[in-house]
């Protein structure tokens, strides 16, 4: 049994929320082969188990158990031990040789484990091997079929593709090699258009899949494959019926239901995707398939779910880097701000920091924000942009931060920058403007001016994306006060009577706005237009509003509004 990081896989198997597997027993080679496709790894490696106890002597399971090894690590590289997978592997390979050294596909199998730790000429030792007895000119009486040629040439093939050291040209060659032993082998052209993907000719891997599922009609890897393909260049309409086709053949071969979640997150479809990855999950009930879904329950925003899992998960370990992370983001979106912390906090003690991305630094800069740490949060913040330059919302972030600070000449420069990527939000916009207009005391430099006609133009812009909210409104009032502070011009006028509107009836509950529109426009005709009678009406206002408000008292007190009658 390949061991997962800490503890893991086979205690995994007894948490209750993972824990309804589909039980598929293999009864032939083919059958526990078919395990291995599905991803059901447990299983496949009780059946080749099994199946070895009724058969020592048959390279074949061998070789496809030390493949299982293989390809559970592969589907699952987070969670499987690399080490024990491939001693695993091994180990399975040469008891194959030594049962059955005439077979061809152990020598593959060997292969691949020496290539996979970086042994380039061990690989080619046993890879010449390989060649070395498979019917050749040079020996014509192999006791191995062509059949068996052409699958053990493919495998190495396959091999190198997985490897650090896949060449496309070489690997064709192969492939070319293994169709001349044998032109019908569905494998075969499974490895090739792997191959082809792996160059990124689409259109040749469909070719060779398509040529696959010819040959093997019930193929559902194959079709599997094909709609893998057409999800990947988002062609979803394409993709479904080779799915459809896929689970009609054998409705419990589990990639299939990764690929029509992935299929219908994509689409917008979030309950079918949740839907089809849970039904991976049940029926593979590996560690990868239980992050695949985790994942897409964060995704979709179901973070209590999601949380729900990982803790799950966390009462056997708590290991795993990815888990962390998602209980850390998901935390914080559930205003859980001390999990969050605690689950950040173990990610970056576990993460290697080559594989930190910096939206890990902004969820705990955004945390600590949350916690009232600022100063630590600024520290996280300037991880973030140094990890990723154009991580808009680290600026907008750090910036939120500096304002409270009252560093207001830090702000500017990040809501800019974040304008200038066309990354930022109709609030970048408005908090800009506010930071502008706080950095201006009055309008008596060059550079006072340019940042107050840039602050009206920022609310301008706010104003044109959310004309309904009364704040841009007044927010550019208040820069036209300081354009025009005596109010010779009326600029600030429009902008203040236009918020007026916009309160409208919920004058009460933005009383201390509203009275500062009312004061302005009765200050104005009190002062500039020498409109008493409207003066007057507005400073009654704003008593309605304020009965104790003491600017607008000594006003309808005073000589020249005290006897101006409204009605």
């Amino acid at each position: 049994m390949v061991k997962i990081s800490g503890k893991v896989l086979g205690c995994l198997a007894g948490v209750l929320l993972f824990c309804n597997p589909v039980i598929i027993f293999a009864q032939d080679l083919k059958s526990a082969v078919k395990l291995t496709q599905s991803e059901q790894f447990e299983a496949a490696e009780k059946a080749f188990r099994d199946l070895l106890s009724k058969d020592s002597k048959n390279g074949d399971i061998f070789y496809y158990y030390g493949d299982n090894f293989i390809k559970s690590y592969f589907a699952d590289t987070a969670a499987v031990s690399f080490k024990e997978m491939l001693d695993s592997a091994y180990s399975a390979y040469s008891r194959g040789i030594k049962s059955d050294a005439a077979n061809p596909l152990n020598y593959v199998g060997l292969g691949s484990v020496a290539l996979y730790r970086k042994d380039v000429q061990g690989a080619k030792k046993y890879f010449d091997r390989v060649q070395e007895i498979i019917p050749s000119k040079k020996y014509k009486d192999s006791p191995v079929t062509k059949e068996k040629a052409a699958l053990s040439v493919a495998k190495i093939a396959e091999a190198n593709i997985y490897s650090d050291f896949k060449d496309i040209r070489s690997d064709t060659a192969l492939i070319n090699q293994a169709l001349r032993f044998d032109k019908n082998n569905p494998q075969v052209y499974i490895i090739a258009g792997d191959i082809f993907l792996e160059d990124n000719d689409g259109s040749k891997a469909i070719a060779n899949y398509k040529k696959a599922q010819e040959l093997d009609p019930k193929s559902t890897l194959a079709k599997t494959k094909v709609g893998n393909i057409y999800v990947r260049v988002r062609n979803l309409n394409a993709a479904i019926p080779f799915f459809e086709e896929a689970v009609t053949i054998d409705p419990n071969f589990a990639p299939v239901y990764r690929e029509l979640g992935e299929l219908y997150y994509k689409a917008g479809k979030y309950d079918k995707a949740e839907s089809n990855y849970k039904k991976y999950l049940d029926l593979s009930n590996n560690f990868a398939a239980k992050t695949k879904y985790i994942t897409l329950l964060y995704l979709i925003k179901k973070y209590d779910e999601a949380i729900r899992y990982i803790n799950e998960v966390f009462k056997i370990d708590t290991s795993s880097v990815v888990l962390n992370r998602l209980a850390a983001y998901c935390s914080f979106e559930t205003a859980k701000y001390a999990d969050a912390l605690k689950y950040s906090e173990r990610f970056f003690r576990k993460v290697k920091p080559e594989k930190i991305l910096s939206n890990d630094y902004l969820c705990q800069g955004k945390t600590l924000v949350k916690l009232t740490k600022d100063s630590i949060a600024i520290i996280q913040f300037n991880a973030a942009i140094k990890i990723d330059s154009n991580n808009a919302d680290a600026y907008s972030e750090k910036a939120g931060v500096l304002v409270k600070m009252k560093k207001l000449n830090e702000v500017a420069p990040l809501y800019e920058k974040k304008i200038s990527m066309n990354k930022a939000s109709v609030m970048d916009y408005f908090n800009l403007g506010k930071a502008y207009y706080n950095m201006t005391d009055s309008v008596k430099t060059k550079d006072d001016t340019a940042k107050i006609i840039r602050a009206d133009t920022l609310f301008g812009y706010f104003i044109s994306r959310q004309p309904d909210v009364f704040n841009g409104y007044e927010w550019r009032a208040r820069v036209n006060v300081k354009i025009d502070p005596e109010s010779k011009l009326g600029l600030a006028k429009p902008w203040y009577e236009k918020e007026i509107v916009k309160i409208g009836a919920d004058s009460m509950k933005y009383a201390r706005d509203f009275v500062e529109a009312l004061d302005f426009i009765a200050s104005f005709n009190l002062f500039t237009t020498k409109d008493l009678v409207t003066a007057k009406r507005f400073y009654e206002r704003i008593l309605a509003i304020d009965p104790k408000n003491q600017k607008a008292t000594i006003a309808l007190a005073s000589k020249e509004l005290k006897n101006i009658k409204t009605k």
